[in-house]
């Protein structure tokens, strides 16, 4: 049996680029390379996306759920736990909270694990489209939406693939925001409702909060929020109203401002950005678009997503520091690291990812039809097995899934643009 690894000693999926930092020798690594957070005995924090059940998997990491897990989604309600998955859907963007991460090659494929205490997420929009997703972008409320190659898609009310997705359309989307350019990266949308007459639900939004009056007893509030001018209710539920910070928003999408100039009445705002202090000493893991990329004499500070990030020059090599400066800003990357007492993510491993690709894993049992292999209720391709890679099975993927019948399995797709559709590259049997 193998032992425990760090994070450092094992190999993530695919990487555009991996920069090792501070502690280690720093190296530029193309492809394949090593993993990154290792034990430090006070626990994780982590956000990202999902993308695999079997357990919750959130850049490359397997949390695993029991009892005790608190999970929650928008307006704090726990995920529902008549569902494995406690209600959590592939793609969306959540911020875990978890013991130490600890790593193995016990099954000749390198795993990480730990023990999820929280896992919460929030809609970032839900609202009608405004504008043509054929395009490869749209607006919600105001709200300008990237739709990739990498964008999940869930149909409903008889809209059934992202192709026709189409302006009037009510749909709720999760995703990595940009503030550099405004922009939202999807990376799941649902469909909610064919048209807003047909739909009886709130709204919600995030934004730059930039102007807020508390309501009182007898007058109206108004608050501005990425350029939507609100109307706040004395019964509304409003908590961390710092301006020139990110907010999200619930609309009552039936009730019609009275207030002058209003466009929407919310009813519920609140922080959309994490206080990383709470979490001082432990390690870190971040993933989203990189903003804010400042150099000074003795380090380089920047944002993914609402989390600031530093790297120390001193332990890095000025070609390593070239590379962040040519090739980081505005892109997606994965940080890795501790946090330190002012909340700030001491980064010791940078992963520059593709933003127009998926990989998708599933742990659980399967059934075979056709070209079409289901694991844990989730559908892959395998129209070309000759594309599949087999850990530790026969000759031929039909063999090897003969062979396994009954048994427990690890398969590992990319998602197609159609945001539906997952090809296999990858199956190995659980041991």
């Amino acid at each position: 049996m193998s032992s425990p690894n760090t994070r450092a000693s094992v190999a993530p999926s695919r990487r555009i680029l991996q920069l090792t930092l501070a502690g280690l020798s720093a190296a530029v690594i193309a492809a394949c390379g090593g993993g990154g957070v290792g034990a430090g005995g006070t626990g994780a924090t982590a956000s990202g996306t999902v993308s695999g059940f079997g357990s919750i998997i959130v850049n490359g990491v397997h949390y695993d759920l029991d009892s005790t897990t608190s999970v929650s989604g928008d307006d704090d309600v726990q995920g529902d736990r008549s569902d494995v998955n406690r209600g959590i859907k592939l793609g969306m963007e959540v911020e875990i909270e978890s013991g130490d991460i600890s790593c193995s090659t016990a099954t000749g494929t390198s795993v990480c694990r730990a023990n999820a205490s929280s896992i919460s997420w929030g809609t970032e929009y839900k609202g009608p489209i405004v504008g043509n997703p054929a395009t490869g972008s749209f607006s919600i409320l105001g709200q300008d939406v990237l739709v990739t190659p990498a964008t999940l898609f869930i149909g409903g009310d008889s809209i059934t693939t992202k192709a026709a997705l189409a302006a009037g359309q009510v749909v709720e989307v999760h995703g990595r925001y940009n503030s550099a350019t405004n922009k939202l990266s999807a990376t799941l949308i649902e469909v909610k409702a064919r048209n807003v007459a047909s739909y009886t639900g709130q709204f919600r939004f995030a934004g730059n909060l930039t102007a807020y009056v508390a309501p009182t007893n007898t007058t109206a509030g108004s608050a501005t929020v990425g350029g939507i001018n609100l109307e706040v209710g004395s019964g509304s539920d409003v908590r961390g109203t710092v301006l020139n910070t990110r907010v999200r928003v619930r609309i009552n999408s039936q009730a019609t401002p009275t207030l002058p100039g209003a466009q929407y009445v919310a009813d519920r705002i609140r922080s959309a950005e994490r206080d990383m202090t709470k979490y001082a000493g432990r390690e870190g893991e971040v993933k989203g678009i990189v903003t804010n990329l400042v150099a000074t004499p003795t380090e380089v500070t920047f944002k993914v997503g609402t989390t600031s990030v530093k790297i120390i020059k001193a332990n890095v090599s000025q070609a390593v520091l070239d590379v962040i400066a040519g090739q980081i800003g505005n892109q997606t990357v994965e940080v890795e690291g501790r946090i330190g007492t002012d909340g700030v993510l001491v980064a010791t491993k940078i992963s520059l990812e593709d933003e127009n690709e998926l990989e998708i894993e599933i742990t659980g049992t399967f059934t075979v039809s056709g070209n079409t292999l289901t694991v844990g209720g989730k559908a892959f391709d395998i129209s070309d097995p000759s594309a599949v890679s087999i850990r530790r099975g026969a000759a031929t993927l039909a063999l090897t899934l003969t062979e396994w019948a009954g048994a427990r399995v690890e398969a590992k797709g990319v998602l197609q643009p159609d945001g539906v559709t997952i090809k296999l590259i990858r199956i190995s049997r659980e041991s």
